[in-house]
This record gives structure tokens, sequence and C-alpha cells, in this order.
């Protein structure tokens, strides 16, 4: 898999999430989980949600034939982080059975 980008969206990465496009390359992608983002000017867009040293990280990218095109690189917010640990993991319902007391 090659990662690339653009010098100019790096820079702008770098300024509004402090981490380079090219921190990309780090990311876990067997362990990643896809999902479509939106498509901009009629090219297609994907988020992925990618591990780097236990913490999640989130970005976008497009695919130009066999290259990831990296748009945005940052900390994955908490909703999610939820997402992921949903996906990834069993987790115990809150909501409680009819019948207990409050």
């Amino acid at each position: 898999m090659v990662i690339a980008f653009g010098p100019k969206k790096d820079a702008i990465n770098r300024s509004r999430h402090g981490l380079s496009l090219a921190f990309a390359e780090q990311f876990d992608w067997t362990t990643a989980r896809y999902q479509a983002a939106r498509t901009v000017n009629g090219e297609p867009r994907d988020k992925v949600l990618a591990l780097v040293d236990g913490r999640l990280y989130a970005g976008i990218f497009t695919r130009r034939g066999l290259v990831f095109w990296m748009i945005s690189v940052r900390p994955a917010s908490r909703k999610e982080r939820r997402e992921y640990a949903g996906k990834t993991e069993v987790r115990r319902s809150r909501r409680r059975e009819p019948g207990m007391d409050a």
C-alpha cells in the first residue's frame, strides 16, 4: 500500500491537528475499520479508524489506483472511539431490564 498526499494539505493538517498526513503510514491497517464518508467532486472518500501504539486515529482518504491519497489525519473523537470499541469487542448494554429499580 502506498500513502500519498499533497504538501499544502499536509501543512493544513499539521496546523489543524498537529499531525502530518505521513502519520497514516503508521496505522495498523490490518485492524482498521473503514466506512464510506462522502463524495467530493465525483471522487468517493472513505474514513478509516486505525490504531497506532494503542491509540485510535481517524483518517479521511480516497483511493487513486493502488495509492491511498490522504486528506486528513487526526486523533479519533470520543464518538469514534466508542464506535470502534463497539465493533471490536463485546460491550455490556446499559439498558435496564423491565422491573428493575432505578
